[in-house]
């Protein structure tokens, strides 16, 4: 794991993730830009997955030990170096959202490999994986993540409300 990231870190020109932007307080800006972060984070992601020996790097991450294992471990790689590119904090339930994003496309990179065959069982038990994961290094209890974890699955829903709702509303004027 630790050479993923000095491989991360020393490929190619360093790019930067845009700091999260405050929201105006208007319930649809909160939305909408919300949805633009995550959007950002995602493609920062994209851009990091596809940088030069990268992609082969997780391949190898993904054929080690079992599927849901190496494909939770390659999204939480990928994961870190974006939080650390980052220029502002990013929040919780955004990084969750763009990492189950990014996560599928890590799978499909590994199913292209022919690492694994790619479904929702394996990106669910993956999910559980990288939160439990990420449960040990925050010392938070499993009551607590767990609670975070419903109240961003309700947030990830509003998130992907906001644009069908900006549509209807383009097409009502």
């Amino acid at each position: 794991m630790q050479q993923m990231m000095g491989l991360l870190g020393a490929a190619g020109p360093q790019q930067e993730v845009p700091a999260v932007e405050q929201d105006s307080g208007a319930p649809q800006d909160a939305g909408a830009s919300q949805g633009e972060a995550v959007q950002k984070l995602v493609l920062a992601g994209m851009k990091t997955i596809y940088e030069d020996g990268i992609t082969e790097e997780l391949v190898q991450m993904m054929r080690s030990g079992k599927p849901a294992q190496g494909l939770a471990n390659a999204t939480l790689t990928v994961m870190r170096e974006l939080t650390g590119r980052a220029q502002g904090e990013v929040p919780p339930e955004m990084l969750y959202v763009a990492g189950k994003e990014i996560m599928r496309m890590i799978a499909e990179i590994g199913e292209a490999a022919r690492v694994f065959k790619s479904s929702p069982q394996l990106l669910q038990q993956s999910e559980m994986i990288a939160v439990g994961e990420l449960r040990k290094q925050a010392g938070a209890t499993p009551e607590q993540i767990d609670e975070q974890m419903q109240k961003m699955g309700g947030q990830q829903n509003q998130m992907a409300a906001q644009p069908q709702q900006q549509g209807l509303l383009a097409g009502a004027m």
